[in-house]
């Protein structure tokens, strides 16, 4: 039967199609004999074309009652709507979907407590539906909510990581700094006793002075021990 029956995507049925437009207005079910009734006492060719549409539709499903689903925001719609309901009120309702209704196995008309119980059913399917789009985008709201503090977290466990490598990098050139002054000043000593050793040792040779040769071993490897350790804390 379902096979039998062409798809609503090959008759073009969307959201402009006139179906939609006499359900809104009529805030109610909408049965295929009544179609067929307004088409006949119907001479206005924009609305006969409407109801035409509608009419066409039923027929190419094979249905004979169409339920609009409504869902308000404060109430619902009752299954049926007040003649004296402005038109204001009307449009409070949002169209969410359509039960189109085939024939009975009986092959009887729907009768009015028929419809009223499918209104009801359509009614309640619209709470059903919003429900569930709300809560579908509390939980996207949520999911965002959790990959921004993600994103917080990271960021902030980032910005700790620079400051940690910002200190370490301040504290080395202080340090470097402070070990290199005291051995800018050894070196220059060095450097100054070296000179001194060299004066004394020509001093010792114009006075004819005599020395051991162990001693000016002595005196000349106690020197070279001292300057290759100022050395290596420089290049250190």
């Amino acid at each position: 039967l379902q096979a039998s029956r062409p798809r609503l995507s090959d008759l073009n049925f969307e959201e402009t199609h006139p179906l939609f437009i006499e359900l809104n207005k009529l805030q109610g079910p909408l049965e295929k004999e009544t179609l067929r009734s307004h088409l006949e006492t119907e001479h206005d060719p924009v609305r006969r074309s409407q109801l035409l549409s509608c009419f066409e539709l039923f027929q190419s499903l094979r249905v004979e009652a169409a339920i609009p689903s409504f869902y308000l925001e404060n109430h619902r719609p009752s299954p049926q709507p007040s003649p004296q309901m402005g038109e204001g009120e009307k449009t409070q309702a949002t169209l969410r979907s359509i039960l189109l209704l085939g024939p009975k196995k009986s092959d009887e008309p729907y009768n009015q407590d028929d419809l009223d119980v499918f209104f009801t059913l359509a009614q309640e399917s619209a709470i059903a539906i919003e429900n569930a789009r709300l809560y579908d985008e509390a939980i996207h709201q949520k999911l965002e909510a959790l990959e921004a503090k993600r994103k917080i977290e990271e960021m902030e466990v980032e910005l700790i990581r620079r400051e940690k490598l910002l200190f370490v990098a301040q504290l080395v050139r202080g340090l470097g700094h402070e070990i290199n002054n005291p051995l800018a000043y050894m070196t220059l000593r060095i450097s100054q006793i070296e000179v001194w050793y060299l004066r004394l040792f020509e001093l010792f040779d114009d006075l004819k002075v005599q020395m051991d040769a162990a001693k000016k071993e002595i005196f000349y490897t106690g020197f070279k021990v001292i300057r290759e350790g100022v050395d290596l804390l420089g290049a250190g």
